[in-house]
């Protein structure tokens, strides 16, 4: 997470979005950065407000996320788990194919190398209804790069801390099943897409 005083700005972080690549390129301008523990750099609408009472202003301010498209951010999750870092680990999805994977997601209680998150839950409020004021794409970097030269003119995002490529495969089933259970972030997701930004 990310906030600018000057800026009146808050940028959330979602797992698996750009965050890092978005920290390396504004943490130097940022009045606040929350990057450690991951709890903290990821923090939910949910928990920003509570932690913001008492804080002065910094509720009020412009509230900004990136979402990307959500099968292909479970798919960077998959590769993410793949990689050398955790080969041997509890973390590590070495051992599964991408439809095994998804089947682990679709568990009761999956085990953390499948806990990938919600990004419609992510920015909602604890009591219903989206806690942002703009939704940026991922995908449409040039729509990204002109909401953050708005407020830097020197904006530049490099990409970084990202999964190694690889081929993926999802049998049509479970797609369906994904895109069945994860309804209001696919629907939201659309609606970002269809200009790169959302403004609520």
């Amino acid at each position: 997470m990310l906030i600018f005083h000057e800026a009146r700005l808050v940028v959330f972080s979602i797992p698996r979005t750009g965050s890092t690549s978005l920290h390396g390129a504004l943490r130097e301008k940022a009045d606040i950065e929350i990057s450690d523990p991951p709890a903290k750099k990821h923090m939910t609408v949910r928990r920003f407000e509570t932690w913001a009472e008492g804080r002065g202003e910094v509720a009020a301010y412009t509230r900004v996320a990136i979402m990307r498209e959500p099968l292909a951010r479970i798919a960077s999750w998959y590769r993410y788990r793949r990689r050398d870092a955790v080969r041997g680990t509890e973390m590590s999805a070495e051992a599964y194919s991408f439809d095994a994977y998804v089947d682990l997601i679709f568990s009761d209680d999956p085990p953390p190398l499948a806990r990938v998150g919600n990004q419609h839950r992510f920015l909602s409020r604890k009591g219903g209804g989206l806690g942002v004021d703009e939704i940026l794409c991922l995908e449409r970097t040039d729509v990204l790069s002109d909401f953050f030269k708005g407020y830097f003119s020197d904006f530049r995002m490099r990409h970084r801390n990202a999964a190694p490529l690889e081929p993926f495969d999802l049998t049509e089933d479970r797609e369906e099943r994904l895109r069945a259970e994860r309804a209001e972030e696919f629907a939201l997701f659309e609606r970002v897409a269809e200009t790169g930004r959302l403004t609520l």
